[in-house]
């Protein structure tokens, strides 16, 4: 964080790997360098669908391991 010239700066030095961040302002007057934030949970719904799988531990089974 810094001036809007200091990150307008920055952002130019990293030219291409500086493409689609946008410079925002916070309350202090303090500059940013910012990437557009997405919402990715979509994206992996039906990989998530597959990793509850069931519980194959038995639970009401002890086994004697006292000898």
């Amino acid at each position: 964080m810094g001036s809007e010239r200091f990150t307008a700066t920055i952002k130019e030095t990293l030219g291409i790997r500086a493409k689609g961040r946008t410079i925002t302002a916070s309350r202090d007057e303090a500059y940013q360098l910012r990437e557009p934030a997405f919402d990715y949970n979509d994206d992996f719904t039906l990989e998530m669908e597959h990793i509850g799988g069931q519980n194959s531990l038995l639970w009401d089974i002890y086994l004697d391991i006292s000898n």
